[in-house]
């Protein structure tokens, strides 16, 4: 089995944290179901399930999406742009983008060059409401920036709380990721344990939240569940089977 991005990432920080509580913590690629496999203990083999706990969102009565599909085709216009006016900027500009917007990002990407390749000083906005403006800025080296947000009529995936709302984002996250992955592990069998770990793709919401969130829901087959924050930690955030330490 090939592993993605964030199972890769979720499979080396849990080693590594198995390792100082129950060594070896080795870990190798499972045969999906589950996504990766660890030896621990002694002689014991445990089963993990990776997903990315992502924030979720609903605008004026759509369906829900994710901030994840929603800022990665930005991100990626904004590092074109960025490759495109390497070494050829005659000013600083900033680029601030709050979606969703009904211009397609394509002829924004085209409007963003054309100002920029004008040369021009000045302000202006790219799509009717004013959530996609480029201006330019003051100071040297010339270099193109980007801010991104979403807009402030944004609500909840549920629709019952303003976009902003941390512990409404994770609990849609997290009943998401509990309907795809308990049904999933709980129909393998010949593993001593079952891990759900959670890699921390929406970057607002701490180990705390996400463990207060736990607490209201039913964990099965899971024995534990481990949270896994990028470039920062691994926290046990839910452990009905008592498997590791705590204070």
């Amino acid at each position: 089995m090939v592993l993605k991005g964030n199972e890769q990432f979720a499979a080396k920080a849990v080693s590594d944290y198995l390792r100082d509580v129950s060594p070896p913590g080795n870990w190798e690629a499972g045969p999906n179901p589950p996504d990766l496999v660890f030896h621990v203990g002694a002689g014991e083999v445990w089963a993990g399930e990776v997903t990315g706990l992502y924030q979720h969102f609903s605008y004026r009565g759509q369906a829900p999406q994710s901030r994840e599909a929603m800022d990665n085709p930005i991100i990626k216009m904004c590092d074109r742009v960025r490759a495109r006016t390497a070494g050829t900027l005659t000013r600083s500009y900033v680029l601030r983008a709050f979606p969703p917007t009904s211009v397609p990002l394509k002829r924004l990407e085209r409007e963003v060059m054309d100002h920029i390749a004008s040369g021009i000083e000045g302000y202006w906005s790219l799509d009717p409401k004013g959530m996609f403006t480029l201006e330019t800025t003051p100071g040297e080296p010339y270099r193109f920036s980007s801010v991104h947000g979403l807009r402030p009529e944004v609500m909840t995936a549920d629709g019952r709380a303003v976009g902003a709302d941390i512990e409404s984002n994770v609990e849609f996250a997290i009943d998401k990721a509990l309907a795809d992955k308990c049904p999933r592990m709980a129909s393998i069998t010949g593993y001593s344990r079952k891990l759900l770990l959670l890699v921390g793709e929406y970057r607002l919401a701490s180990a705390d939240t996400v463990s207060r969130v736990l607490a209201r829901k039913g964990l099965k087959p899971f024995d534990a569940v481990l949270y896994v924050e990028w470039g920062i930690s691994v926290s046990v955030v839910a452990d009905e089977s008592g498997l590791f330490p705590t204070g």
